[in-house]
This record gives structure tokens, sequence and C-alpha cells, in this order.
């Protein structure tokens, strides 16, 4: 055979075998792999996890909604979801590019088409360096026509469902991207020497080459519609083939017409030759304790009742946690995140702690530490595959458009260089809140007992100057307040150009910390604890052989101003200490305090701005309400930019409860009981005054005591809204209240023990609310009104297995302790 000669089904069990030459062999072997069918093992799979589940879930909560999850050849994950309301179909694969792969089907009169599962189990197979995987999808339509095939980044699909262009009419104008539209124009405008390098490096020899990638190819063979997709730059192929029963199928234009005698059955059948990722299992993932805890569960659970749903919960997140942990990195959340974010890494291993193995914390921590940028900052998301195309393609036009202007060769050079590596992943360092939260993670790792001290002393070893060089950076960024602590030399947003504060922490949509400058998380929880664990690492460091002289060794690559300050905390501690009072007392900047009048009259302007059904329903809830206090304080979100607080009631204070060890220092008699039962109050007053909605649990926020702007702003962006509940915040307050209650009942004072047992009360209440609303393991969620009463509902972009809301794994562990101990 010649060069695209096909490998034993025994070369392909090899991963190396499957990499080896795959992109030289890759133009010749593709069109064989679409028509010959299966050249290598198969196996038939059925899902790991489904939603909504039958006799889980309840189907109302999800509307239109349905999705399984299944792992292919290499157990990465393949997630499928089906929008009946709308006939779109989505298969995300969770592996080296965070590809999609969709479309969507409509009737003869060109309404949606609610497709549905046809049969429960998938075909999984290799391919020589292909993976695929087939299912089977039904209708009740005889007549189909499905168009907007999208084959590419997931980070595109999420645009074109974002602009609703999966709504318009199958022949609308291409959604295509910008930056490779203009690439193509700039690569037209360089010089004829330059250009045939630059159009070999993206194997093309043409311009028109580049211009048919930006869609998918067609083909048919028979009832076989075999749908290909190149990307940009000629590295990977997706493929997309609809096998129907029917003769009767035909390619239009923009769209695939199918006609038969009765409803249409078909079978999907996706593959990518993108790399694998290396997954992990629940033995690497979890401790051996939580797994006696699981195992223990599994054997009481009885082939029905109470015990066998409680286990099934757990073993659903679980599996969930297996879709979502590799070697490699830790995927934010599927479908709309399957990719690394260092916030969501680094506050899953906080809350993961009492239940994952030591080395499972060192992977994350690993991931976080391999992206921290040159400065020290860590990265907040990796773009990859076609995400990372388009963004380096942006810079290369960049570049091109100032070669042209000013014949700089350097910029040629530079432009070159990124269009030889394209794919090259690139990272998102505009967040600010994860550059303060590593680290506490690095110090929670340290001063963690069940890591042996070798081991720590190994980690280090490997990582010490990249730790270093983030310590450098936080000791920087947060020194304008240490010299001048008042609200303006708070660590501030970045200001965006339009001249608004880009909401650089979690909450990071755009109405998301209602317009503030300086985030009451970022400044009242995050940087002051960073300093903390830098102190506590320091002394950890001087005890391991890592004395002031060999600390500056490690630091002479970190920026000089940087250095500077973070050398002097390190031959003087006293100037660190200082450094940490200043800012413990930052949270002083936040509070708001509203007397029963002032806070109840904007409490009913809010009310009288909502639509008549919410208006009335929540009035009813005002006039029920009989846990209105007579003054209200809370955290504010965000301080504007000259220092004033922007009065929307919030979860924040969740992560601070969840961070501090607020019952030792109760004990130690530095700081009073009533300071946390103020905070806790807050997400258990009902809401419109506080957070609290009963089947539902605590609101995101409450913006009744902020202006009518931010109000609207809120309504246009329900995303960290009045309008929804996170899991995350959901699991932070819970794991703090846990937390509280368990070292309470380390003290025999009755004092203590009073404080325990109203934290016990306040806990069932928040729990009792989310219970209700059956999406707990959702990102987040949402609700409707309508005739009088509130339905729970799952909110349109979350996601549906989410890292840190499998974080509920860790509540259900400690709370088998709180069980234990109960009076």
């Amino acid at each position: 055979m010649n060069s695209c000669q096909i490998r034993s089904s025994a070369d392909v069990s090899s991963a190396a075998t499957r990499r080896r030459d795959a992109r030289a062999t890759l133009y010749c072997l593709f069109p064989l792999f679409l028509l010959i069918g299966t050249l290598a093992t198969a196996a038939d799979v059925l899902p790991v996890l489904e939603f909504p589940e039958a006799g889980m879930d309840s189907p109302a909560r999800y509307k239109d909604y349905r999705t399984r999850f299944y792992q292919d050849s290499q157990k990465n994950t393949l997630q499928i979801y089906l929008n009946q309301g709308t006939g779109r179909v989505v298969n995300l694969w969770a592996d080296s590019a965070n590809e999609s792969l969709s479309f969507t089907a409509r009737d003869s009169a060109g309404q949606p088409v609610a497709l549905r599962w046809c049969g429960e189990s998938a075909t999984a197979t290799a391919e020589q360096n292909f993976r695929f995987v087939q299912y089977s999808l039904c209708s009740d339509s005889s007549h189909l026509k499905i168009g907007h095939f999208l084959l590419g980044s997931m980070r595109k699909e999420r645009d074109f469902q974002y602009f609703k262009k999966d709504l318009a009419p199958y022949d609308s104008e291409p959604f295509h991207e910008p930056e490779l539209l203009k690439l193509i124009t700039n690569l037209e405008k360089i010089p004829h020497s330059e250009r045939s390098g630059a159009l070999a490096a993206l194997s093309v020899s043409n311009t028109q080459q580049l211009r048919n990638r930006m869609d998918p190819s067609f083909k048919k063979n028979d009832s076989t519609i075999f749908i290909e997709q190149i990307s940009f730059d000629g590295k990977n192929h997706l493929s997309l083939q609809l096998i129907f029963q029917t003769t009767q199928v035909g390619i239009e234009t923009n769209s695939v017409s199918i006609k038969a005698t009765g409803p249409v059955q078909f079978k999907i059948k996706v593959g990518t030759d993108a790399a694998p990722l290396n997954p992990l299992d629940r033995k690497e993932i979890f401790n051996d304790t939580f797994l006696k805890f699981y195992n223990d569960l599994k054997n009481n659970a009885t082939t029905s009742g109470q015990a066998k749903t409680n286990f099934r919960w757990i073993d659903r997140e679980v599996q969930g946690m297996e879709l979502v942990c590799y070697q490699d990195k830790l995927m934010a959340g599927l479908p709309n995140f399957a990719t690394y974010f260092g916030r969501d890494t680094m506050m899953s291993a906080f809350m993961f702690e009492p239940i994952w193995s030591v080395s499972m914390m060192e992977h994350a921590i690993s991931s976080v530490l391999r992206k921290v940028s040159p400065r020290g900052e860590a990265s907040h998301e990796e773009a990859l595959g076609g995400q990372a195309i388009r963004e380096n393609a942006d810079q290369y036009n960049k570049l091109i458009e100032g070669y042209l202007k000013n014949s700089d060769p350097e910029a040629m050079k530079q432009a070159s260089a990124i269009l030889r590596d394209l794919q090259r992943t690139r990272e998102n360092y505009n967040m600010i809140d994860d550059d303060f939260q590593l680290p506490v993670l690095i110090g929670r790792y340290l001063n963690n007992p069940r890591v042996e001290d070798q081991r720590k002393r190994a980690f280090l070893e490997k990582w010490i100057k990249i730790i270093l060089r983030n310590f450098a950076y936080v000791s920087q960024a947060s020194r304008a307040y240490v010299e001048n602590p008042d609200a303006i030399h708070l660590v501030s947003f970045p200001r965006l150009e339009d001249g608004r504060w880009m909401s650089a922490s979690w909450r990071d949509s755009g109405a998301g910390y209602a317009g503030g400058r300086f985030g009451m998380d970022v400044n009242a929880v995050w940087v002051p604890g960073a300093l903390e664990s830098i102190a506590a690492t320091l002394q950890f460091l001087k005890k391991n052989g890592y004395d002031s002289r060999r600390l500056e060794s490690l630091t002479t690559d970190v920026e000089s101003e940087h250095r500077e300050i973070f050398l002097q905390y390190v031959h003087q501690p006293e100037h660190l200490q200082k450094a940490i009072d200043v800012w413990q007392g930052a949270i002083q900047h936040f509070w708001v305090r509203f007397t029963r009048d002032e806070f109840m009259r904007k409490v009913q302007s809010k009310i009288e701005s909502l639509p008549d059904q919410e208006k009335t329903f929540w009035r009813s809830v005002l006039k029920a309400d009989q846990t209105i206090p007579d003054r209200l304080e809370f955290l504010a979100l965000s301080l504007d930019e000259s220092g004033k607080p922007i009065p929307v009631l919030n979860t924040d204070p969740a992560t601070w409860l969840f961070l501090g060890d607020h019952a030792k220092k109760i004990q130690l008699d530095r700081e009073q009981p009533g300071t946390i039962y103020k905070v806790v109050e807050t997400f258990l007053i009902p809401y419109p005054v506080g957070l609290y909605v009963e089947n539902l649990g605590p609101l995101c926020a409450n913006d009744s005591y902020a202006s009518s702007n931010v109000w609207q702003n809120f309504e246009r962006d329900q995303y960290h809204s009045p309008r929804v509940v996170w899991g995350r915040e959901v699991n932070l307050l819970t794991l703090g209240l846990v937390k509280e209650i368990l070292q309470s009942a380390e003290s025999n004072t009755t004092d203590m023990q009073s404080y325990g047992m109203r934290l016990r009360d306040d806990l069932a209440k928040i729990r009792k609310a989310v219970e209700g609303s059956g999406l707990k393991h959702n990102e987040l969620w949402s609700y409707e009104i309508s005739d009088g009463k509130l339905q729970p509902i799952r909110y349109g972009s979350s996601s549906d297995v989410q890292l840190w809301n499998l974080t509920d794994l860790s509540i259900q562990f400690l709370m088998s302790r709180i069980d234990k101990e109960k009076p």
C-alpha cells in the first residue's frame, strides 16, 4: 500500500501509533473513513448520565431540554443535548479541543421538530486517529429539513445560540468568525513572497481554499449524508454523518431534506481527530475515607426506598466527577465550559479538600501553576482549538496591519510565527480574583496534615519558582492599600474601553458587579486571605530549607517592582503582618446599614417595577413574612468609582464564611457570634427583603436597595441577577455552615453549643429550600411565576455537570458526620 495505507486494529490500540504521522496522512485517509465505516474496535456504550432521569428529576424542571453523556473509545466525554423547543441538537466533545457538532431540525412548515432518543445505547469506535460515536434519534414528523450545521469550537456554538442565530432561517447569512475573514483579506494584501509561505503554513495553495474551510462540505452516498469540517489551519477534522432508512434524502442549499412515509428515525455518527485527554477514575480522584463512605451507602441502599434514592444522587455526582476530571486538567462544566478555568479549579479544590486524594489535589494545583503568567497572574481560561485559532488570528491581523502600514519586518516575522502554530493555546488573564486565590490554595496544601512533609517538599521543588512569582505579584498588587488604607486604593477591576469597569471576578457577566469598581469578594475575602497564606507559606518554607538567601535566588526572574516588595516581606515579616492587619479592615468599606423604614420603601419601589403577576406574588410574600428585621445590615456587592457602596445584597459573604475559622476565633474571643449571625441572616430572610426563596434557595443577588439603572441592567443580563440561584454559592454557604457546626461541636461550652445549634437550624432551612428546587446539581437555576405560584426551572445556559456543583459530595460526606453528632 502507499503512504495512505491503513494500520491494523492492533496498531490502533496504541495511543502513540494513533498520533504518529497522522497529519501527513490526513487528507487521503479522511474520505476513506467516511465511506468504509468501522475499521477498528467498536463497543456499545450506555449513557453515563442522563437528565432528566426517570424517578430522579422532574421533567417539568427541564421543559424541552434533554441531555445524555457518553464516553468514547478513549473514555473522553461526549455530551449530547436536545433542545426540543428549537430543534437544536448539540454534540459536545470534552477533549483537547472543546469541539461541538450541531444542527437544527425543522418540519416542512419550518417549525422546530422535537427530536428524542431512539434507543439507549450508542456505539463508540476507534478508527485510526479518529474517534466516533453513533446513536439514534426519532421524530414524529415524516418530513424533515435539517440545517444550521455548525462544526467547530463549542465557543462558536455558544455564540451562535447567544445571538439567536439558531432561530433564523436556514438561508441566513453564514455565521463566520470576523477574525478569520479578516485574516484571509490580509493574506491577499501582503507581498506574494510572504503569501506563499503563509498559505503553505495553512496547508492551502490559495485563499479561496481558506474561504471554503469556513463552512462544512457535504457529500451524499445512498441515504447517508456526510458532513465534514476542516479546521481553518487544516490540522483537524470533524465528521457528522446522518444515516437514514429512506432513500428520499437530498442536499439543498444550506440544508438536508428528508421525506418518509412515516415518522423519521435516523442515526447520527460524529467523529473527531483531536487528541484525547487522559481520564481519571474515582479511585484516583477521591481519598479512601470518602470511598468507604460511598461504598457503605451503596451497600446500605435497598432495592427500593429513600436509601436507594439517596445513593443514586451521590452516585450521579461521582460519575459526574469522572466526566470532568483528567490528568491534564479539570473541566469547568459541561456542555458550556468543556475546558480549563482557573477559578473553577481552585474554588472546587477548596471545597473538595475533605474528600479528594492528595494526588488529585496536586493535579488541580499543578494545572493552575502550569498556566501562571510571567508576571505571576493565574490564568482564568484557556482558548483551545477553534477558539485559539480565532484569538491567534486576531493577533496576526494586528501584526499584519502594522507591517502594511510601516513595512516592519519584525512584525511580519512575528505574524508568520503565529500562522505556523495557529492553534497554540491562549490563556486569558483578565480576571483578578484567581490571582489571589492561588496563594490561599498553596497555603492550604502546605498546611494540610494529611500530606506528608516529604511529599510537600517534592512538590515545592518542582513548582517553587512559579509559586514565588505569584506571591510577588500579589504582594505588589495589594501594596497600595497598605500604604493608603482608603476605599479608592483597594484592588480595582480593570477599566474597559467604553469607560465601564470589567466584572473581573466570579460574577463575570456584564451586570455582575452592578457596575462597581471594587468587588467585595476580592477585597474583603481574597486579598486578606492571600496575604495570610503567603505568611504561613513563608514560615513553612523557612522550616524546610528555604532561607532568605535561597528565596532571593529563586526570584531573580520576577519583575523588579514585585520582587522588591515580596523580599521585604521575606526579610521583615513584621511588614507582612502589618499588611495583613491593614487588609483585615478592608471589609468595613462594604457594610450597608438601613433602618426598617428605609429598606421597606426601597423594597416597595422595586416590587412596583415588576410585571403584574410577579408584583402580585411578591406582595403576598412580603405581607406573609414574619421575619422582617428592624434593621438590615449587609456587605455590598461592590463599591463604585469613588469608593461608595453599591447596595446590592448578595451571596458573596458565603465565601467569607467558608474560608474563615470563625468558631475557633469565637472561642479565642477574637470574633463575636453576632457577626456570623448577621451575615447568615440575609440568606434566610425571604425575598424581596433578603435572599431566601422557599423551594428554590438563596437568590444570587437582591438589587431592591440599588438604583433603577441597576434593576434594568440585571433584568437585561440575568446570569448573576435576582432571577437565579447559583449552586456554587449554595455549596459555599452550606460547607461554611457545616464547618462551623463541626468546629463548635468540639467545644463543651454552653455558648458554643448554642452557636452550633442555631447554625444547624439555618443549615436545615437552606437545604430544604434547595432540595425543593429539584435542580441543585445544575450550575444555576431560575424560576417563573404563573397562576400565583413560583415554579423552579432550569436556567437556559446552565451547565448540566459543573465542577463546583459536584462539591455537593463534600457536603454529603460532612453531613454524615453532623448527623452522627446530633444531640
